[in-house]
């Protein structure tokens, strides 16, 4: 009886050991999946601010080819609607008031760099996250100087410790700040409105100014009988 007993368990301990190899096995193929995260994160900031280079130079571009008629600006990271929207359906039930996260994205946008400042609550937030016990009885919170900034109560730091997850946390952390080109035209010196207030005639002219001062193949205008103009 004993010695079946006995039999028994050691076959469990081996059932185990053989689950534990598998296990083990599986997490080394997987690497160390916050490494990976961080490199990642890292490449795809420095690709986010080459892109805004590269919209900043053509804006200056558009500015300087139609003689400061156009005044094209970047805003960058001004873009938070996507972002706010998801932080405040992933916070539901908590009873935070919509206030706060209109004040922690007003602090993002108005601060001098909006990314930095995201990436610096993106931060706080995962450390929320991870601040709860596993049972979620008790919580030891991080500094949290964003977020404190935004006017976050304990309590409220406590409520998203214990309801954000670790997979709500990483879908929230990619979405991007995005940059907002702004296009204005100039009706007299240090006078503009928005392009797209502008008159049609207005707006015609002012790119055909930027049209005429580009390099290329020449610019044929063509005046059909309707009166609509036509440029090929």
């Amino acid at each position: 009886m004993l010695l079946t007993q006995i039999a028994e368990i050691e076959n469990r301990i081996k059932s185990v050991r053989s689950i534990l190899a598998t296990k083990r096995d599986g997490l080394e193929k997987l690497g160390v999946p916050e490494e990976e995260y961080r490199e990642l994160r890292t490449a795809w900031s420095t690709l986010y601010a080459e892109r805004a280079r590269l919209l900043e130079n053509k804006c200056q571009d558009l500015t300087r080819l139609s003689y400061n008629r156009i005044k094209a600006t970047l805003l960058r990271g001004l873009g938070v609607e996507r972002a706010q929207e998801r932080l405040t359906a992933l916070m539901v039930g908590t009873k935070i008031r919509g206030k706060r996260y209109e004040d922690l994205f007003t602090l993002v946008t108005t601060s001098e760099d909006p990314q930095t400042t995201w990436d610096r609550t993106l931060s706080e937030l995962e450390a929320l996250m991870l601040a709860v016990s596993t049972d979620k009885s008790s919580v030891e919170l991080p500094h949290t100087p964003v977020l404190d900034s935004a006017n976050y109560t304990k309590s409220e730091l406590e409520k998203i410790s214990r309801k954000l997850t670790p997979q709500d946390w990483l879908a929230l952390s990619l979405l991007e700040l995005e940059d907002k080109p702004i296009v204005m035209y100039q009706q007299r010196e240090g006078d503009y409105i928005k392009f797209e207030d502008a008159s049609a005639g207005q707006q015609a002219t002012a790119l055909l100014r930027v049209l005429l001062n580009q390099q290329g193949p020449p610019l044929i205008i063509d005046q059909p009988e309707e009166k609509t103009l036509t440029i090929k």
